[in-house]
């Protein structure tokens, strides 16, 4: 399962975070930015999380290019190939 910046949110909604460690563009957990979908999960930063097969990647090319922050592309596509070659 793989999920890039504001898909992230429908992993938190149907609960398989909760207890994994994930990517997300901000800490939703943080004080000011409370989001209690993310309850349970582990935020590990913006950049490529992978924990067991839970791909995310805070960082989409459209963020990535407006805000200078790292293109992670091609890690998290390259997570996601790994992942699934493993599972046959």
């Amino acid at each position: 399962m793989a999920a890039a910046h504001g898909s992230v949110i429908i992993l938190a909604e149907a609960g398989v975070l909760a207890g994994k460690r994930y990517s997300f563009h901000k800490d939703p957990l943080a004080f000011s930015q409370q989001d209690d979908r993310f309850t349970g999960a582990i935020y590990g930063g913006r950049e490529v999380v992978q924990d067991g097969n839970i791909i995310t990647c805070g960082i989409c090319p459209q963020v990535s290019a407006d805000q200078g922050w790292p293109d992670c592309t091609a890690e998290f596509t390259q997570a996601f190939i790994t992942t699934l070659a493993r599972k046959k």
